[in-house]
């Protein structure tokens, strides 16, 4: 559960991406060529959740021969992105329109570019992946937001806002973005939402059952009835900082003092999760794209509360096998392991059994029984990343 929620000036912020060691270890073994595969062949890595851009500059940097895809649906977002990696020299276009024959004719003819933006979210990568026929190699999705969500004013996501809208889908801001878009006819697999509401104006209008409901299952919040309860009496709510402000109330100071969040924290990540249908996105995401990835690589999730984590969790153990039955043919999810400095006891009642497959469907591997998390040293260069795990899921290589 993210509690990072503040105030103040964005222009300089920049957001430390998480687990960034751990991914490229991953990364790494995952781009590291087959036998089978020609030297000069590019490989394809999707970052599902572009945000700043930290994780696509440490792909980047892992290989020349590395291209990315990157998505958002948050416009600012892909803007603050393409000023970083302009910064590093990296040119990233906008991938933008219907013509999906011209995109993938753009994508040939533009071998050199190593970095493309999608305004989109990431539920609909896998259909932007099928209609420009890549498979990557690596795909990272990332279901946390920015830091720079919480502090920029209007958002609603600090608890002392003056606005509470909460929606992530929002337009191209960057001029370059803007006539690019403007070019092209708007794409079925765009960013936008044109169905989601401000969380501020659902929740002044819901019913106590509707809120309480709600609070419960998006947010896990024990006093759910109570806290609707208080939120029908008490609205019409015009700010973040109101809402917080009568959660305060509510809640008991036992639990306030015991707790190392934020009274709101659930009740926030509760209206979150809901206006933007964050779950739904998330379980349509981890289907549609694990069956794209190219046989050897690999897919990453980093989820940041229980309820992302059961949905990432439950999709794995679905389509993987435990890690335990690969030590039975190479060593290689142990060393990739090892690379990241954290390391997993095997449980006893773990049984070293033979890959299968289901017809002609590749096996896949589970290579973190457990999810990784931070270590000391990152939770003290960046404490909002304590809630954050990583799981990784790896395709059969065909030729194993």
């Amino acid at each position: 559960m993210q509690n990072v929620p503040m105030e103040g000036n964005t222009a300089e912020l920049r957001h430390i991406p998480v687990l960034v060691d751990e991914i490229m270890a991953f990364a790494r073994q995952a781009i590291t060529p087959l036998p089978s595969l020609p030297n000069e062949r590019e490989l394809w890595c999707v970052d599902a959740t572009l945000g700043d851009g930290g994780h696509s500059l440490a792909l980047l940097g892992l290989n020349e021969r590395i291209r990315v895809l990157a998505f958002d649906r948050d416009g600012e977002m892909l803007a603050r992105a393409r000023a970083r990696l302009h910064q590093s020299a990296i040119l990233s276009p906008l991938l933008t329109g219907t013509d999906f024959r011209q995109m993938r004719s753009r994508l040939r003819q533009a071998s050199s570019v190593r970095h493309w933006r999608v305004h989109a979210n990431y539920c609909h990568a896998a259909a932007w992946l099928t209609e420009l026929g890549i498979q990557p190699r690596f795909v990272l999705l990332d279901a946390g937001l920015s830091l720079f969500h919480y502090k920029a004013a209007g958002r609603g996501f600090s608890y002392s806002d003056s606005g509470l809208d909460m929606r992530l889908d929002h337009a191209l801001t960057d001029p370059e973005d803007q006539k690019a878009a403007a070019l092209t006819s708007e794409s079925s697999f765009a960013g936008q939402n044109a169905e989601a509401i401000p969380a501020l104006v659902w929740l002044n209008q819901a019913s106590e059952s509707e809120i309480a409901d709600c609070l419960y299952q998006y947010g896990e919040e024990p006093l759910s009835r109570r806290i609707a309860r208080s939120i029908v009496q008490n609205r019409p709510f015009g700010s973040a900082r109101q809402l917080a402000d009568q959660i305060r109330t509510i809640i008991p100071i036992a639990r306030q003092r015991k707790e190392r969040i934020h009274p709101a924290t659930r009740v926030f990540q509760a209206l979150r999760i809901r206006t933007n249908d964050e779950l739904g996105a998330l379980s349509r995401a981890v289907a549609s794209l694990s069956p794209l990835i190219e046989p050897g690589g690999m897919f990453a999730v980093i989820s940041f509360h229980s309820l992302e984590d059961r949905i990432v969790k439950t999709h794995f153990k679905t389509i993987g096998q435990r890690l335990a039955a690969r030590q039975q043919q190479d060593g290689n999810a142990d060393q990739t392991l090892e690379a990241t400095g954290q390391t997993q006891k095997r449980p006893k009642e773990w049984k070293v059994r033979r890959k299968t497959t289901t017809g002609d469907r590749p096996g896949w591997w589970i290579l973190t029984p457990r999810p990784l998390r931070p270590g000391e040293s990152e939770l003290q260069r960046n404490p909002a990343s304590r809630s954050a795990c990583l799981r990784v899921l790896q395709r059969a290589a065909t030729d194993a």
